[in-house]
């Protein structure tokens, strides 16, 4: 289903290994349909800062292999769980291709007033 998805949506492949952090949550939809929804960043520091729905400005723009010293993980939903992930240009993605999803945005559940 999310493979033909993949198919249909007019925009570039790219391998996982050439992918950098963009500059806030974005989805991006595996060759094989496997969804990727990341959202923020588990920073590795003293206070070992939660930053669900950012990351900070410094780390846009690079791969994480560069910025392994300032990161746990990224947060990523998958299958309506939270998971502290590798990135796409993780040796695990690496070699596969992704297209970026930027008609759709992730959507969380807020509190009621």
């Amino acid at each position: 289903m999310l493979t033909d998805l993949y198919n249909e949506i007019d925009a570039p492949e790219l391998k996982g290994k050439d992918i950098v952090l963009p500059e806030d949550s974005t989805l991006y939809l595996s060759e094989r349909g496997e969804l990727f929804a990341f959202t923020g960043i588990y920073k590795k520091d003293i206070k070992r800062d939660v930053l669900f729905e950012s990351w900070p400005y410094y780390l846009v723009g690079k791969h994480t292999k560069n910025i392994d010293k300032y990161m746990n993980g990224l947060f990523r939903i998958k299958k309506g769980c939270i998971l502290i992930s590798a990135f796409l240009d993780h040796e695990i993605y690496a070699d596969k291709k992704y297209k970026k999803l930027t008609d759709y945005y992730i959507k969380l559940p807020v509190a009621n007033d």
